[in-house]
């Protein structure tokens, strides 16, 4: 008993002189502020414009306004702190590069750490921190709904593209609902086979749009099963409000946000009027008639479009 208390204690006290301290590294954060100003942000920076706009995604401007905004929050997550020794912390365009890179190229977080002097789990908590305060800042301009005057703009400009009316586009899975326009699956008849190519070219606006948010976005291209999913949600959120802030910056947009705009939605209960009309509406929504009678008007619309334009 006696030699075996000998040995544990002799283990014991072996394990605790081999073992090694934490190492603290001097990563210089200052420094790769100052190169990454040097490289962009600078009077005469090393990259030029073209090349920032193809690594932030957007313009630098853009990018700074961000940063600016970012920098303001109440919280002051990006503001540029010291910590108990005085020694500069990283600072507001270390940040948001780090949650900038990471959403455009998808990359791991870790990839940051000899540019931006910045470690893994820093890295991520940018990236989580940038997406919340993005959505807190930008999401009630850059992601509402459109309004009434949004929608007849919008379906003139899909009409104008592919000479196709605005309508719910679908494909074969989807119910033969009035307001659904779905296309034949094996057309013989040249007007039906118009009027399939037209729509299915139009419906695929909707994938490519998706396409040019993960051309854009390369973190929403790569598996999702690392992150929860209230960060999924954010992620994709705040790569849609940057997208819309990327096309509206470069005078894209279909329209600009009116700030004195309000949702003036009034919630009423209890009238038996309205519930009525609700049913109405519901029972013509699903109206079967009314969505052949709708399929087939649009066959002849399209086809007599494409017998005039020739």
């Amino acid at each position: 008993m006696v030699h075996n208390q000998h040995r544990a204690a002799e283990f014991i006290q072996t394990s605790y002189g081999n073992a090694q301290r934490r190492r603290s590294i001097n990563i210089e954060r200052v420094a790769g502020h100052i190169q990454l100003v040097n490289d962009y942000f600078s009077t005469e920076p090393v990259y030029t414009d073209d090349m920032f706009r193809r690594r932030f995604r957007m313009r630098n401007e853009l990018f700074l306004r961000i940063v600016t905004d970012l920098q303001n929050h109440q919280d002051g997550y990006f503001k540029w702190r010291e910590d108990a020794a005085r020694r500069k912390g990283l600072s507001p365009l270390q940040k948001c590069t780090a949650a900038i890179r990471q959403l455009a190229y998808g990359g791991p977080a870790d990839q940051l750490n000899e540019y931006l002097r910045m470690g893994e789990t820093t890295a991520l908590e940018c990236l989580s921190n940038f997406c919340q305060y993005v959505m807190q800042i930008y999401g009630r301009v850059y992601l509402r709904k459109p309004n009434a005057t949004d929608i007849p703009r919008l379906l003139e400009m899909h009409e104008q593209r592919h000479g196709f009316p605005g309508y719910h586009l679908t494909d074969g899975i989807y119910p033969e609902w009035a307001t659904f326009v779905k296309s034949f699956s094996c057309p013989q008849d040249p007007k039906r086979m118009k009027f399939k190519e037209r729509q299915e070219a139009a419906r695929k606006d909707v994938e490519r749009a998706f396409g040019v948010l993960q051309a854009r976005w390369a973190i929403i291209r790569g598996p999702g099963r690392h992150w929860f999913m209230d960060k999924c949600k954010e992620i994709i959120y705040t790569c849609i409000i940057l997208h819309n802030m990327i096309v509206e910056d470069e005078g894209h947009a279909i329209s600009m946000w009116d700030f004195e705009e309000r949702d003036n939605f009034i919630a009423s209960q209890g009238s038996t009027i309205e519930f009525g009309e609700y049913l109405r509406r519901n029972t013509e929504l699903r109206d079967s008639h009314m969505h052949h009678q709708l399929r087939h008007d649009l066959v002849q619309h399209i086809w007599e479009t494409c017998r005039r334009d020739e």
